[in-house]
């Protein structure tokens, strides 16, 4: 036994206990810290110093290479023989000083407190604890020449602190990479910065910055990446390479994007596209073409993206970079889905996931997200939720703030098609915070787009025509004409729904105008039928008659087209014959439509309207009988959506809501002949004059 004079094995132990226990003694910031208190500090080199000198070297080389080490690599930093090392370990282990670490930790050997190992680190002379931590550097390469990379932390960190700036540099740099690829952000931050810190060459400085941009960029962290190419910028200038100028540009196109900046962007891309020809360059050749299609696919040009791209694949192809074709096939059936070929995007997406690696998350994460995309647009509601669900998960897995935003846009839309209203909410809420943290303009003009897709749902329609035209603002911010265009689609239709007839004719014209941009049939079909309605509620009938039936003829021509596109619009078209007093004519119509009514109401554009339309025909008809039966069912569908629509709005004011439901469509006017027997004009008998407001 050892009495106090001695040492007791247990007191350094239980002083270092009772004083964290009395708050005087902070826990451990890192792994590096090195600030004591200094009486623990003086307590515990009181003790070391008594300590035989071979034994006290010992633990003064264990304590340099952590709170935990093993018997060999001590051995082989302090240059003895296996016997004398142990003995020296025995007398530590006998002190208390350090326990044996147990097999399952793949240590020899712990030091029984962290503040213990600190202490005597503290104690070394600052000269002799660089020269050892260099030399633990070199021993680690040696004995451990396999597990460089696993490594490649604690060799920097030594190679740091052993004054070896050249050596550590890399090692970080490796350090940075291996974290990233375990999406270790924090980590990966650290070790780069520190990189670029002891850079000396400015090469290598260089790389250390574009790494560090590169996760800045992922994070959203918009000020220190634009921070960081400027350092690049300056380097890249200094040195002439057009390679790093080349990298450089890239990144700062990466960045304006993101900004929504598309006259910086396209004077990037300019410029990418000079120093890659003088270059001469096939890599950069081929990211430029990249650069270029994506420009043109942000501002919804999209008969300009596939020619660019198509050059691009065939260079990765040549380069064998399958990651790079991914991305430009991923970008090809982006444009396809958002022109409304739906078939021609699944086939890029499946060529897409036969380039890509089952553990490459990233990719992964861009083939989910388009093809998620493409499923929404397909009305694949189910299949766009379960695909959304899994880009979150894996976006938030790998830090990657831009894509989890989208996914909570995407989640929102989607929850907001099967009335999930609440749950929609909560995901426009997550997807504008992050956008806005992130200065992301055209990810809050898509959430604010669906926010007023959502308000007018429950009626809210001063709020759903203020975050509509927000968003169009900014999307003309960005010149993004899609979004525009679906801006002015959504806000009319909501315009129309609400019998606001000169807001949704307004949005229609303009929506368009921008049209002539954008090589997209379904998009115009919807735009001339939202014209249409408009008109006919102006009473504009001639005018709103012709861009029905040419929204008809257009959705007639593509093979996309669902029975519920052709549904909304021969309804319409039956009242605007009706009103001009072509009977024939809207019979016709109408007959078609009850086509589609009889697939089934879930296969069918709202089945009440369907026969709501057809008892008007038949009532200007003098058909009473089929009057009434197309009348019933109409009024019986109606009331059990009603009935649904108090199930799935429960947490919002009925009396909003209610009115809303009202005035959709045509519901007011099925309760109204239902109930009270009270006929809109147009479906007076043929006799009497039907040429009046809708």
């Amino acid at each position: 036994m050892y009495d106090e004079s001695e040492g007791n094995p247990f007191f350094l132990g239980e002083l270092i206990l009772s004083q964290l226990e009395a708050g005087a003694v902070p826990a451990p910031a890192s792994e590096t810290s090195r600030t004591l208190p200094s009486g623990v500090q003086n307590t515990i080199s009181e003790r070391i110093a008594r300590l035989p000198s071979n034994t006290r070297l010992i633990a003064e080389v264990a304590a340099v290479v952590g709170t935990a080490f093993n018997l060999e690599l001590v051995r082989e930093v302090a240059g003895w023989d296996e016997d004398k090392t142990l003995n020296a370990l025995d007398e530590l282990l006998d002190r208390g000083l350090v326990r044996e670490a147990g097999r399952r930790s793949g240590y020899d050997y712990a030091f029984t407190h962290h503040l213990i190992q600190e202490a005597i680190h503290n104690a070394i002379d600052q000269m002799v604890c660089k020269r050892r931590h260099r030399r633990l550097a070199l021993v680690l390469e040696d004995i451990y020449p396999e597990r460089q990379e696993e490594l490649s932390l604690e060799l920097a960190t030594h190679f740091d602190q052993g004054d070896d700036a050249a050596r550590a540099v890399p090692y970080y740099q490796r350090a940075a990479h291996r974290a990233l690829a375990v999406y270790a952000m924090e980590e990966a931050l650290a070790a780069c910065t520190r990189a670029a810190e002891l850079a000396t060459d400015p090469r290598s400085r260089f790389d250390s910055l574009a790494l560090r941009a590169d996760i800045h960029h992922q994070l959203g962290n918009r000020e220190d990446e634009q921070a960081d190419l400027e350092q690049m910028a300056n380097i890249s200038d200094d040195l002439g390479d057009e390679q790093l100028i080349c990298a450089m540009l890239q990144r700062k196109i990466s960045f304006v994007s993101a900004l929504g900046d598309r006259e910086q962007q396209v004077r990037l891309v300019s410029e990418l596209a000079a120093h890659a020809q003088a270059s001469d360059n096939a890599y950069w050749q081929a990211a430029t073409l990249y650069a270029r299609a994506f420009y043109h696919y942000q501002i919804s040009e999209y008969d300009a993206v596939r020619p660019a791209l198509d050059q691009a694949v065939v260079l990765y192809q040549q380069l064998d970079d399958r990651a790079a074709q991914v991305e430009c096939l991923c970008l090809l059936a982006d444009s396809a889905t958002n022109q409304g070929q739906i078939e021609e995007a699944r086939s890029l997406l499946e060529r897409a996931r036969a380039f890509s690696s089952a553990d490459n998350q990233t990719l992964l994460l861009r083939i989910l997200s388009v093809t998620a995309n493409a499923a929404v647009l397909h009305n694949n509601f189910e299949a766009g939720y379960n695909l959304s669900i899994q880009a979150l998960a894996i976006s938030r897995a790998l830090h990657d703030r831009e894509a989890e935003a989208d996914a909570y846009n995407r989640l929102a839309a989607l929850s907001e098609q099967v009335a999930h209203y609440q749950d929609a909410l909560h995901y426009y809420e997550q997807a504008m915070e992050l956008h806005t943290a992130l200065n992301k303009p055209k990810g809050m003009a898509i959430a604010l787009g669906n926010i007023g897709i959502l308000y007018g749902r429950i009626g809210r329609y001063a709020e759903a025509t203020t975050a509509f035209r927000r968003s169009e603002t900014l999307y003309k911010s960005v010149n993004n004409i899609l979004g525009q265009v679906l801006n002015t689609i959504n806000l009319a239709d909501t315009a129309n729904i609400y019998r606001d007839y000169a807001l949704a004719r307004s949005a229609a014209r303009r929506g368009r105008k921008l049209m002539k941009r954008i090589n997209n049939p379904t998009l115009e079909s919807d735009l001339l039928c939202n014209l249409g309605v408009s008109e006919l509620g102006l009473g504009e009938l001639a005018i709103a008659t012709r861009h029905l039936e040419a929204s008809l003829t257009l959705r007639r021509s593509l093979d996309s087209s669902t029975a519920e596109d052709l549904a909304e619009g021969l309804c319409y078209l039956v009242i605007a014959r009706l009103r001009t007093g072509r009977l024939a004519a809207a019979r016709q119509a109408s007959e078609e439509a009850l086509l589609f009514s009889a697939e089934g109401e879930e296969q069918a554009f709202s089945r009440e309207y369907i026969l709501w339309v057809a008892a008007c025909v038949a009532r200007a008809a003098g058909e009473l009988a089929h009057t009434r039966d197309y009348l019933t069912q109409a009024y019986l569908t109606v009331t059990h959506n009603l009935a649904a629509w108090q199930l799935e709005l429960a947490d919002f004011p009925p009396a909003q809501w209610q009115t809303a439901f009202l005035d959709h469509y045509f519901n007011g006017e099925i309760i109204a002949a239902f109930e009270r027997n009270d006929w809109p004009a147009y479906a007076a008998p043929a006799s009497v004059s039907r040429n009046v407001e809708l």
